[in-house]
């Protein structure tokens, strides 16, 4: 009986633990779903010394390069941005079987053909552990 009432206690105390935590997610992030997104995006950086580096960034449909040092930063050239293309997997996959096969890399990572499982594509999946070790030993 005392240790039902000890299990209850324990249940109840993280139930409340969880739900004030929920509670207070839930009330942080109400706060920042009405602000807009950023419009300042970094697109990348590009260190030119110990402590400068050249900055490309898009604003409001411009594309800025800067060049930053530790106490100033100055504006080396400005363009239009770029329209942005949409991203997808399927052509990410393509642009990376184009360059494998460039490389003569496509037989070193093709994957080997295994029927699908619970575990498929896992790290503790049988087959991703000898496609590991192939690679390997064409890579030798």
């Amino acid at each position: 009986m005392d240790t039902l009432l000890i299990v209850l206690r324990v249940a109840l105390s993280l139930g409340v633990v969880v739900g004030l935590l929920w509670y207070v997610q839930r009330r942080i992030l109400r706060g920042r779903t009405g602000r807009p997104a950023n419009p300042l995006q970094v697109r990348g950086r590009q260190g030119v010394g110990s402590k400068a580096s050249v900055v490309v960034v898009d604003l409001d449909g411009q594309r800025f390069l800067l060049g930053v040092t530790e106490h100033s930063v100055n504006l080396l050239h400005s363009s239009e941005a770029p329209a942005e293309e949409p991203s997808n997997v399927a052509d990410f996959s393509q642009k990376l079987e184009r360059a494998q096969q460039e490389q003569g890399l496509a037989s070193a990572i093709a994957p080997a053909p295994v029927a699908g499982g619970a575990l498929h594509g896992s790290i503790l999946a049988a087959s991703t552990w000898r496609q590991a070790a192939r690679a390997i030993k064409q890579l030798r």
